[in-house]
């Protein structure tokens, strides 16, 4: 049985356990400094890899598109075997018109879909999601007449009370 001394390097007949001995000593002695070195150069490395991947289309997580899928998978009820197929019909319909239409809303309001989604669906925080509403629409339409002020109360009101009665139902 070899000790690791009589291994060498078959091109230069160099033996290799002095090597493996002074790399070891040398990482040994400096860890405390070139392990932050080489975690940070890994992070970068793996930021500039993911970067370069194809970006999430549409405005829906895949949580969300799921959450969606399963929502109208339980609210739509076929029969026989279409029962076992529609959940990933939802799924895919979901996907592609996300990925293809939702793609084309202008850039704020994506932002404020997905956090009036968000509320809704995840967090089952319904008021929160009328007031989100009601501040979309306050920011798109102006109601002659009446001022910011009164205009957007009217709408909070209006969509917590839509709220409601989606709740109820």
């Amino acid at each position: 049985m070899s000790n690791g001394q009589n291994i060498v390097v078959r091109s230069t007949g160099i033996p290799i356990a002095p090597i493996i001995k002074t790399i070891s000593h040398f990482l040994s002695r400096n860890s405390l400094w070139l392990l932050p070195l080489v975690k940070t150069a890994f992070k970068k490395l793996s930021l500039l890899i993911n970067k370069n991947k194809k970006m999430e289309k549409g405005i829906l997580s895949k949580e969300l598109e799921s959450t969606l899928a399963g929502l109208a998978d339980s609210a739509v009820k076929l029969p026989g075997v279409w029962e076992l197929l529609d959940g990933t019909g939802f799924k895919i319909a979901i996907a592609v018109i996300d990925d293809n239409v939702a793609e084309k809303i202008p850039e704020p309001y994506k932002a404020q879909i997905t956090a009036i989604l968000e509320k809704i669906l995840k967090e089952k925080d319904y008021d929160a999601a009328a007031i989100l509403v009601a501040d979309a629409v306050d920011l798109l339409v102006d109601v002659p007449g009446i001022d910011d002020a009164t205009e957007k109360f009217m709408f909070v009101g209006f969509f917590t009370a839509l709220a409601g009665l989606l709740i109820k139902s």
